[in-house]
């Protein structure tokens, strides 16, 4: 026979040699082994289609949206139609499911003094900008409960914040900065809490060009600006940048340079680099 495997006596059985003066073939699997090999792999394609369809929404109906907006936003029968045959196609070409939308619905309104009327008249805005119910909440509760800021004023600034990439954890930390440390009043450490934080600016880049900042004049509010003028170079290893009108990519110091004093304006206003992950 050409399959030849001898085991020496000093060996284990499990341990094999083979002479060098035969050809040894592989030894065939039997057909338990072949089936097993079979649905593992059968498993294992099965686990990753599973994988792959996650994140897949069934496609909401008009029927189902109108009677969303009837039953959760109190819409009447017109006027629930009318907004379900306006944003189907939006909503299931963000692929946002039902229960998506009851999530929002119950971060716009629990809690936030908000109407059902004044929640129809902005949910679908919401929804179709892609925020998240609990990011949404997350903001509107820190801007709530850390920055004392009232209920209603709370959730559209959770919302301003929530529509872009910014994690919701800054807002104290930011917060006690400019109240606490920079001594700005109420309303006006609630203004620049929000904006500070949609234009990508860290707290803690802002609180060290604010250490340099504050001793080198005796003007707070100039001191202030400067500081957040610094940070803003700082903030994200220095790499923040923005769209500007020309359609060109620019950095803070750039729009800084351009716009002089507006810079903060524009900024705000222009869509933010996108940035794929490596």
């Amino acid at each position: 026979s050409l399959l030849q495997i001898q085991i020496p006596n000093n060996t284990k059985s499990w341990q094999t040699t083979t002479p060098t003066s035969f050809v040894c073939l592989p030894k065939q699997p039997t057909f338990e082994e072949t089936k097993n090999k079979v649905f593992g792999k059968m498993v294992r394609l099965t686990a990753l289609l599973s994988a792959s369809l996650v994140g897949l929404t069934a496609a909401i109906t008009k029927e189902k949206l109108a009677d969303f907006a009837y039953y959760s936003l109190d819409a009447n029968r017109t006027e629930a139609d009318k907004m379900a045959a306006a944003n189907v196609k939006k909503v299931n070409a963000a692929r946002l499911s039902e229960k998506h939308l009851t999530d929002l619905f119950w971060a716009m309104y629990f809690n936030t003094l908000l109407s059902r009327e004044e929640v129809r008249a902005q949910f679908f805005s919401v929804a179709e900008d892609g925020v998240e119910p609990e990011v949404l909440k997350a903001f509107r509760q820190s801007l709530y409960y850390d920055c004392d800021m009232n209920a209603k004023p709370a959730m559209w600034a959770a919302y301003e914040l929530a529509g872009i990439p910014v994690d919701p954890a800054p807002v104290k930390e930011m917060w006690d900065f400019l109240y606490k440390s920079a001594d700005l009043p109420k309303p006006e450490a609630h203004r620049w809490v929000v904006d500070l934080l949609a234009a990508g600016i860290e707290p803690k880049a802002l609180s060290d060009a604010w250490t340099v900042q504050k001793g080198s004049t005796s003007n707070k509010g100039e001191a202030l600006k400067k500081s957040v003028f610094t940070a803003a170079s700082t903030s994200a290893g220095g790499l923040l940048a923005r769209y500007a009108k020309d359609g060109h990519l620019y950095s803070a110091l750039q729009f800084q340079q351009y716009y002089s004093d507006a810079w903060l304006v524009e900024w705000l206003e222009s869509p933010q680099e996108k940035r794929v992950a490596n």
